[in-house]
């Protein structure tokens, strides 16, 4: 009986297109779900690779505006030793009893105050 069952099967074409369907319908829902699993990595990754490249966007404009800041500050710092060597040169001249301290008032004070007051308005910007 098994041998002919088996006879028949091998030679039976109507078997043989069913044992085929069967097999290629199964092969089908593999090939579906791994297409389904490709698709929801390279969705993932495509998110991950955007979020990435925004996060290196945006690092990228905070250094640009970090960098423009300092310019700004160094320039600012440049400006104001010249402005400095003229009011100690006032000082000088206007109050030659009094040098130390106009030097020491001039240098400390006024550079801290005007320093702060700089860096002040670069972080509100």
């Amino acid at each position: 009986m098994i041998e002919l069952v088996e006879t028949a099967r091998k030679l039976d074409p109507r078997l043989i297109r069913a044992e085929k369907a069967a097999l290629e319908a199964k092969n089908a829902s593999k090939n579906a779900i791994a297409d389904k699993k490709k698709a929801e990595k390279a969705a993932q990754m495509a998110l991950l690779n955007a979020s990435k490249n925004e996060e290196a966007a945006k690092k990228a404009a905070e250094k640009a505006a970090d960098d423009a800041a300092r310019e700004l500050i160094k320039q600012e710092g440049r400006l104001l030793a010249g402005e400095f060597k003229v009011l100690i040169g006032l000082c000088d001249d206007k109050m030659p009893g009094s040098k130390a301290y106009d030097k020491y008032w001039v240098n400390g004070t006024c550079k801290t105050k005007v320093r702060k007051a700089i860096y002040a308005q670069m972080l509100v910007k």
